[in-house]
């Protein structure tokens, strides 16, 4: 049995931070060793064992075969378009519109980035909850069928806080290039006891490749 301890690895294929609704995952994946090995166990997470964590993450596991199933959230090439520099404010009613660059692409997600989202009770200065509803529309490119889904965040935070909606959230979309349209529906309160500014940053291409990393043992984390 091959014995982990992720704090002295050094070498990771891949770490990125999915969105599902308001909750955010860290899904990292471990290369631990070339070829094939017999077998993985003791994973710990500074120095805890997941097995004794609130929320252990979800693991998968791969021996390093030359032939291997291919590990969730990592099978794909992702690669970022930006809708322009720091992002661009959405107003509400008025969409945003972005073309993919890929040709191939079966997925996506969305970055959206509020500088703060609060509201403030007037009567005891206690932070509030609020929130912020969008729709995401997507469409082959100039097909001009859309499809629509929508979308709130909700925080209570002065600090930065950014989401990654996933279309579709389970499998893949028709591989093609894809127009992305991202429309503001709540109200933008100008009021000083309420911040809820939200920007489009871009988005996140995603092309199925079904990529597998032949013999190389793997070790993968999804994180809440």
């Amino acid at each position: 049995i091959y014995y982990l301890d992720t704090s002295k690895v050094d070498k990771y294929t891949r770490t990125e931070v999915t969105s599902e609704t308001d909750t955010q995952y860290l899904n990292v994946l471990f290369a631990i060793g070339e070829g094939e090995i017999d077998g993985i166990g003791s994973i710990e997470i500074n120095g805890t064992s997941i097995n004794n964590l609130a929320e252990p993450p979800t693991i998968w596991t791969r021996l390093g075969t030359n032939v291997q199933e291919k590990i969730p959230f990592f099978n794909t090439v992702r690669t970022f378009k930006q809708y322009s520099s720091g992002g661009q404010l959405l107003t509400q009613s008025v969409p945003l519109t972005l073309t993919t660059d890929g040709t191939d692409i079966g997925a996506f997600d969305v970055y959206l980035r509020c500088s703060s989202l609060y509201r403030v009770d007037q009567a005891t200065g206690a932070l509030q909850d609020d929130t912020v509803s969008i729709t995401i529309e997507h469409s082959l490119s100039g097909q001009n069928q859309w499809t629509v889904q929508n979308f709130t965040i909700r925080s209570k935070s002065r600090s930065a806080i950014t989401r990654l909606f996933r279309i579709p959230s389970t499998g893949f979309l028709t591989a093609g290039q894809y127009d992305i349209r991202v429309t503001r529906i709540s109200q933008h309160s100008t009021s000083l006891y309420q911040s809820n500014e939200i920007y489009f940053m871009g988005v996140y291409e995603i092309s199925d490749r079904d990529l597998i990393y032949p013999k190389t043992a793997l070790l993968a984390m999804r994180i809440k």
